[in-house]
Formats: C-alpha cells, structure tokens, sequence
C-alpha cells in the first residue's frame, strides 16, 4: 500500500443553521485502504460524506485530491474525478431496469439515440466485477435492498 495520500480533507467546518455539524475535521485515505465511518446519531458521519462527494461545500477547510486542492461546486464535479458514494437506502428508480439505473445521467448514445446495446452489455460487465449474478434488464423493483445496493455500487464505477 502507498504512504500516498489520494484523498486528503483538512480542517473542514460545515455549519448549519444553530449545529456547527463538522469542527475542523481531518481525513487522509490511501490506495487501497477501507475506512468505516461510525458515530452516534447526529455525529457529522452523513455531513462529511456530503461534503466529499460535493452535496455540501465545507464553510472552512481544504479538500485534496491526488495532492492537488478540489472545491466540488455538486456532484457532478466530484463523479467527474471518480468520487461517489453509496448510502445505507438505495436512491434508485423502482420501475425503470437495472441498466437504466446505473446509466441514469449519464446515458451511452450513438448521436441521438440510446445504446441500449452497449449500456447492457456495460451494466453486464460492471455487475461482473461485482460478483452480482442478476440480469440488467431486470426491473429495479423486483430486486433485493442488497442487490439494489450493488446497482448502486455499479452505478458508481460507471461514471
């Protein structure tokens, strides 16, 4: 494992009206390292994932990817540096396929239309590494809350 830090956090404060939910927190993660985040109720444990993945931007504090400083303007700044995150409840569409759910925002297309053809045979492959043995065309609904998860986790190595 590298002594490399690929995502750093320093000193990051996030206040909400009367809570001051984060107070100068300080994070480092290296290739290759699981951390779990736990704390009571009320804690910061879901403010601090916010703040990583761009939902909230931190009132104090730096945030470092790669050794380089990032500020996250939303999401979609930090799925475009391969940052995502996958919570307890699925946020997924219940009457829409698997497919269609990791694809959600960011669809493959030839010009103007949908590939179907690739964003399956692409849902297929990233189930695959996943070990998760269900078809992508199955509807959302009809799967399991931890089989929605590995959608989620799927979804996530998609973007």
């Amino acid at each position: 494992m590298s002594d490399e830090l690929i995502l750093e956090l320093r000193g990051i404060t996030k206040i909400f009206p009367g809570v001051k939910a984060l107070n100068g927190v300080s994070f480092g993660l290296r290739r290759g390292e699981v951390h779990a985040l736990m704390g009571e109720n009320g804690a910061g444990k879901s403010t601090f994932i916010k703040v990583i993945t761009g939902v909230f931007p931190p009132e104090e504090g730096q945030i470092f990817l790669d050794g380089e400083e990032v500020r996250f303007k939303g999401t979609r700044d930090s799925l475009a540096k391969g940052i995502a995150a996958v919570y307890q409840h699925p946020t997924t569409y219940p009457d829409l396929s698997v497919t269609e759910n990791i694809f959600m925002g960011h669809q493959i297309k030839k010009g103007p239309v949908m590939d179907w053809k690739s964003m399956h045979k692409k849902a297929a492959e990233l189930l695959g590494r996943l070990n998760a043995d269900f078809d992508p065309h199955a509807e959302m609904g009809t799967l399991s809350v931890a089989q929605q998860q590995m959608v989620e986790i799927a979804k996530a190595l998609s973007t």
